[in-house]
């Protein structure tokens, strides 16, 4: 009996202790049970606020999708605003290139509102732009802050910050697209003229339009303004001051030229120069012929005339047309002399066949004044006829000596 009851002690002993186990079990079970359940609420807000924060970052995403929308539809309305503005630009120095520039003009005027006007806008689109890229900026800051915190609460929230960061990497590279653009328009507006250039511009058009009165040279659309005193200056027309010489007397100078040649294309002015040059150069060896020939025939007239005038006055040979007529006509009595000659030829041979047989007189189908004159003195003295009674034949030498002596 004592064996059961020192059993009994240590089975109650340990049904104490088992029970003191469980209670401490059951304590430490409360104890977890209440920690899993405040760590299931902080997760369960932890989400949401993730949740919120989602929601928060896809609408800005949205957000700034569309101010990416909006500033594309700006930049593509100030694209054809600029090719609108171009035209314009180019439609403005069509018109400075017809009209003189006057200092204080309406249009003058205008085209500087225009300007500030422009430079208005683009000074408030770079401060639109600044204060974009600093939201930006901040908003990075701000979201690495967040996720570094979050990060060590859960890391299923590293895959949805993933996700975001690279939704905000791609709206980054919309924006540094954008900034690149706004560069471009940046550099584009740069290039433009401004008021120093447009100065520059009207000084060289008052020295072109200047230039242009000194050849008289007219503006087309313009009305013409001529110098008054245009016909009284003299310029030189030496080829060393050609460059000085207006324009429209080179040009004047260039029809004269044209006209004398008979010709209506330039091109051909120097051909028929050289053509001129070398039928000169004919015309001077045919004036030197006739030159030879009127002195021939001036030559044979005071040789003629040393009979009748004891001084002869001799003439300059002058080429004209009554001396070339002169000389005409006695080359042409020459020309008939010649052709006689050989009736003369005929009727000598006869006479000495009839006076004077034996002699034997034959002159030859090609007979000359020297032969025919040999042939009569052979006639004469062979009949014992004396020299003072031969003035018959003298004067027959003098004839002959005058008209054909020329041919010879």
């Amino acid at each position: 009996m004592e064996k059961y009851h020192g059993r009994m002690k240590e089975l109650k002993v340990l049904l104490e202790s088992s029970r003191n186990r469980v209670e401490e079990l059951e304590k430490d079970q409360d104890m977890k049970s209440s920690i899993f359940e405040e760590e299931e609420e902080k997760l369960k807000n932890t989400k949401k606020s993730m949740h919120q924060k989602c929601k928060f970052l896809q609408q800005k995403c949205d957000n700034q999708e569309k101010e990416l929308e909006r500033l594309k539809h700006k930049l593509g309305k100030m694209a054809s605003e600029e090719e609108k503005r171009t035209e314009r630009q180019n439609q403005i120095f069509q018109e400075f290139k017809k009209r003189t520039a006057r200092a204080h003009n309406t249009m003058d005027e205008k085209l500087l509102d225009i300007i500030d006007a422009y430079e208005k806008q683009i000074s408030s689109m770079q401060k639109e732009l600044d204060f974009y890229k600093s939201d930006e900026v901040t908003d990075n800051r701000t979201y690495e802050e967040d996720s570094l915190h979050e990060a060590g609460v859960s890391s299923n929230m590293k895959s949805l910050i993933r996700s975001y960061e690279k939704q905000l990497s791609k709206a980054n590279d919309k924006v540094k697209k954008l900034q690149d653009e706004k560069d471009l328009v940046k550099l584009e507006m740069g290039s433009r003229p401004e008021i120093t250039d447009y100065r520059v511009i009207q000084q060289r058009v008052k020295k072109l339009e200047k230039l242009l009165a000194v050849h008289n040279i007219s503006i087309p659309g313009e009305n013409d303004k001529k110098d008054p005193f245009r016909q009284r200056k003299k310029y030189s027309t030496k080829l060393d001051d050609l460059e000085y010489l207006p324009l429209d007397l080179c040009r004047q100078y260039l029809k004269d030229v044209a006209t004398e040649l008979d010709t209506d294309d330039l091109e051909n002015v120097t051909p028929q120069v050289q053509k001129f040059n070398e039928r000169l150069e004919t015309a001077l060896q045919f004036e030197q012929f006739c030159r030879n020939v009127t002195e021939m025939v001036n030559e044979d007239d005071i040789n003629t005339s040393k009979g009748r005038s004891k001084s002869p006055s001799r003439k300059k040979n002058t080429l004209s047309s009554k001396s070339l007529q002169l000389a005409m006509a006695t080359i042409q009595s020459w020309k008939d002399d010649q052709d006689s000659l050989q009736e003369l030829a005929i009727s000598v041979t006869k006479l000495g066949d009839r006076v004077a047989p034996w002699l034997k007189i034959r002159l030859g189908s090609e007979p000359s004044v020297s032969k025919i004159i040999t042939a009569l003195d052979k006639l004469v003295y062979d009949d014992g006829i004396s020299k003072d009674k031969v003035g018959c034949t003298s004067n027959c030498k003098v004839f002959f000596k005058k008209d054909i002596s020329g041919i010879l």
